[in-house]
């Protein structure tokens, strides 16, 4: 039997290894972010945790909007 050639192993794992650690970063910051209350007139922050989430599903506005999403 011929052996596989390592060589496209090569190349996929540090690619593969990039394109994770960049969406990754972002993706987590975004999370951290939502979690805090941050306002732009005001240095600093703090952590609210899932508050933000409560007052956006409680909010009918946003509610309708998904439901718009959905429909269409």
């Amino acid at each position: 039997m011929r052996r596989r050639s390592s060589l496209p192993v090569t190349f996929l794992v540090p690619t593969l290894a990039i394109l994770l650690v960049l969406s990754m970063v972002p993706t987590l910051y975004a999370i951290v972010i939502a979690l805090q209350n941050r306002e732009l007139s005001a240095p600093g922050y703090s952590w609210v945790w899932f508050s933000n989430f409560a007052d956006l599903f409680s909010d009918r506005r946003f509610l309708n909007a998904v439901w718009v999403s959905v429909k269409w």
